[in-house]
C-alpha cells in the first residue's frame, strides 16, 4: 500500500507541474476557456494545490502512519480539494 501511495502522489505531484509549468488546463474536466479571465493564474492555483495534495499523499506513503492518522491525512486532502474548486471560481469571467 506505501509504494502505492507514493507512486500516486508522485504522479499527481507532477500533474501538477505540468500544470503551472504548462499551463495544461484542458486536462481539466468542464474547463471552458470562454469562462476563465486568468489561465495563467487558475493553472497556478490548481498545479499549486496539486503539488501540496501529492505530496501528502507522498508523506502518507513513507511514513506508513497508522489507520487513525491516516484518516485524518485523508480529511484534509479533502479538504484541500475543496478549497481548490472553491478558489478557482475567482479565475472565471465575472467574478
Amino acid at each position: 500500500m506505501a509504494i502505492v501511495l507514493v507512486v500516486l502522489g508522485v504522479a499527481m505531484v507532477a500533474a501538477g507541474v505540468m500544470m503551472r509549468k504548462y499551463q495544461l488546463l484542458k486536462l481539466l474536466g468542464g474547463y471552458d476557456p470562454n469562462k476563465v479571465a486568468d489561465k495563467q493564474g487558475l493553472a497556478n492555483w490548481l498545479g499549486a494545490n496539486m503539488i501540496l495534495m501529492g505530496l501528502l499523499i507522498i508523506v502518507a506513503g513513507v511514513l506508513k502512519m497508522a489507520v487513525y492518522v491516516s484518516i485524518v491525512l485523508l480529511g484534509v486532502i479533502l479538504a484541500i480539494s475543496i478549497r481548490t474548486v472553491l478558489g478557482a471560481g475567482r479565475y472565471e469571467k465575472g467574478s
